[in-house]
């Protein structure tokens, strides 16, 4: 295999370990511990299910880890801080769209709902600017 080949397994293989990650945490999360706001989580697995999907994520899991040391892949370093930042940037833009001459595509605002939506808006920036502030440059 070529580095082009090396780099793309690597690159599926990184997916795969991502969304196994996914999985065990979400087997692993106690929606009860949580508030919702406007989401909730109901925890439908059964408890045979969970288990057996636990043991299957770390088999597999397990043979990244051989396929890894097989081709020789290197583990990628990811920074917490990076991450986070990522994850504003999404915040950032899905605010941005609900400001009020973007929503205008859905139909028309009425000059109250423009205020109100607005100031939403406004609130919405100012933290997310708060938590650019917290985390710092990437």
């Amino acid at each position: 295999m070529n580095e082009n080949h090396i780099r793309a397994l690597g690159v599926y293989l990184y997916n795969l370990e991502k969304n196994l990650d996914s999985i065990i945490g979400e087997l692993c999360f106690d929606p009860s511990k949580v508030e919702p706001v406007l989401h909730s989580v109901k925890n439908d697995v059964e408890e045979d299910v969970r288990i057996a999907l636990s043991h299957e994520a770390s088999s597999m899991l397990e043979e990244l880890r051989s396929i890894k040391h097989e081709f020789g892949l290197i583990t990628r370093q990811e920074s917490s801080r990076k991450r986070i930042n990522s994850a504003l940037t999404e915040i950032w833009t899905t605010i941005y769209d609900l400001q009020p001459e973007r929503l205008e595509c859905y139909g028309s605002l009425t000059e109250g709902d423009e205020q109100r939506l607005g100031s939403v808006v406004s609130r919405l920036q100012e933290l997310l600017s708060e938590m650019y502030s917290s985390v710092g440059p990437s």
